[in-house]
């Protein structure tokens, strides 16, 4: 038998609820006492099978693999409509990665488009941007005191930022929001993608600083060598330290585990084109 979402959704709550006051009891006395809550709501979330939420982390997975923009709308309705503004912490995450993955994809769209765009679409599409990640501030903002709760912060953030970072709006709320979450887990390896973001892309007179963000994202690699968008950022700096070859080779490695990376094939074709007009010369 299958139940419709809203069932789905009610039913996965009256269990956790369930298992999280007689399963286990007792209070979270700790000095990190908004992490033991999120990971303590994590553990549930995974013990009691989650269903539809299971369904959207894989939904989610695939549509971030594949720049799939219908793909990750979907997963956004299905994310609203199965996860009320009141659900536990670790469902609010999954919520506000949904928002993320989609604001990440308008906002490649918008820089992708922008030359062709009207300025009548730009602010459109510009203004649809600000309203997601609005919405996704609101649902890390209730995941309590954690290091991602401020990295997704930051990276919404980031995305309302539509200057290179040579803009001062959102900027002071990023920067403190990445710094935070590196402050609260200095082994978050997406938070340090995320404070390299105004080093790499603002111009040295606005904050930028290349060798900065170029240690940052080795960091993140370091800490997570998987992360596709710390290869790519690290491909943007080793091109703008002047080694196009090893940003050429990054991006390979790239495009050869995922072939539907857009950001790191736009990115490759860029380098390329640069290079063979080197060779022209």
């Amino acid at each position: 038998m299958t139940f419709p979402a809203r069932t789905r959704g009610r039913r996965r709550r009256f269990l956790v609820k369930a298992f999280t006051e007689c399963i286990l009891p007792g209070r979270i006395d700790t000095p990190f006492r908004e992490e033991a809550v999120f990971m303590k709501s994590l553990l549930v979330f995974v013990l009691i099978g989650f269903g539809g939420i299971q369904e959207i982390e894989e939904r989610m997975s695939k549509a971030r693999r594949e720049y799939d923009m219908e793909a990750a709308k979907a997963v956004v309705r299905e994310a609203r409509e199965e996860i009320p503004e009141d659900a536990p912490p670790a469902e609010q995450y999954v919520a506000a990665r949904a928002l993320l993955l989609l604001t990440e994809l308008h906002r490649f769209e918008f820089e992708e488009r922008y030359e062709e765009m009207s300025r009548k679409d730009r602010r459109e599409l510009g203004k649809e941007i600000d309203e997601i990640a609005e919405e996704g501030i609101e649902r890390a903002e209730k995941m309590g005191e954690t290091s991602e709760r401020y990295r997704l912060e930051a990276d919404f953030y980031a995305l309302k930022i539509r200057s290179k970072y040579h803009a001062t709006k959102f900027r002071k709320e990023m920067t403190d929001a990445a710094d935070l979450a590196l402050e609260m887990d200095p082994t978050n390896p997406h938070a340090y993608v995320t404070v390299s973001k105004p080093y790499l892309f603002a111009k040295p007179r606005q904050g930028g600083d290349v060798d900065k963000a170029f240690e940052l994202l080795s960091k993140a690699l370091e800490l997570d060598p998987s992360l596709e968008m710390a290869k790519v950022f690290l491909a943007v700096a080793y091109d703008k330290k002047g080694d196009s070859e090893k940003a050429e080779e990054v991006l390979k490695e790239v495009v050869d585990a995922n072939p539907h990376s857009k950001m790191a094939t736009t990115r490759l074709d860029s380098i390329r084109d640069g290079l063979e007009k080197a060779e022209e010369r």
